[in-house]
């Protein structure tokens, strides 16, 4: 796939992913309505965002992550990674190929709270009665580092310029495809751990309807502009 192409993609895939940023919010406030199941989970959300304001920022934790997950990508597509090097702001990984997966998959799992919920239901196949009575604690982590992916993501998505996203088709195409991911990872591990609670079907038809309006508002007002320059 050309980068062109990739360009195009991004272009097309840009008011989806507008609509379901707007969607995300809509979920996340659905979720803190439920605060009777889901505070503590909320309570993480609330702790971390404190805690990376005021005291500590964890970004070697996050770089950690993000090179994990760049590997750990890589072998799932069959390839070698090595010479993981992790410093305080910046870190890398040897792998001996590459592809969209690859480069854009540190920014659309969130690996820390997908570990926490592992060990959760894992624990739960195990020993079902000693892991209830630590639900709280895992929510709570949950929670914590889902604000984690969330805060670190944007903002180095906000502050430079990452060669991942160019390498993967470019700004538009890689930003798409991460925002489009996010939701759709985040909105399935909260429907995991709390089912029913987001209105999923409300909130996807909410986004293909406001898409479809989008396009058709977009290409009824160039139908109408080429056919009034015809007129004159």
């Amino acid at each position: 796939m050309t980068k062109f192409t990739k360009f195009l993609i991004g272009i097309l895939l840009a008011p989806t992913a507008v609509f379901t940023a707007a969607a995300f919010f809509q979920g996340f406030y659905a979720i803190v309505k439920s605060y009777n199941i889901t505070a503590w989970f909320v309570v993480g959300l609330l702790i971390y965002a404190l805690v990376h304001k005021f005291i500590y920022n964890f970004s070697r934790p996050y770089v950690f992550a993000h090179e994990i997950t760049h590997a750990f990508s890589a072998m799932c597509c069959g390839y070698k990674a090595q010479n993981l090097k992790v410093g305080e702001e910046s870190g890398q990984v040897k792998v001996s190929g590459t592809n969209i997966f690859i480069f854009l998959a540190p920014y659309c799992l969130p690996l820390y709270a997908v570990l926490i919920l592992l060990i959760y239901f894992f624990w739960q196949l195990f020993s079902p009665d000693t892991a209830f009575k630590y639900k709280d604690i895992f929510l709570f982590l949950f929670g914590f580092f889902i604000m984690f992916h969330i805060w670190h993501t944007a903002k180095t998505l906000q502050e430079t310029q990452q060669s991942d996203l160019l390498q993967a088709g470019g700004n538009v195409f890689s930003i798409s495809i991460i925002v489009l991911s996010n939701v759709l990872i985040i909105f399935g591990l909260l429907e995991l751990c709390f089912p029913g609670v987001l209105p999923l079907f409300s909130l996807f038809k909410q986004i293909i309807a406001n898409t479809l309006l989008f396009w058709r508002t977009l290409f009824g007002w160039l139908y109408n502009l080429v056919n009034g320059t015809r007129v004159k």
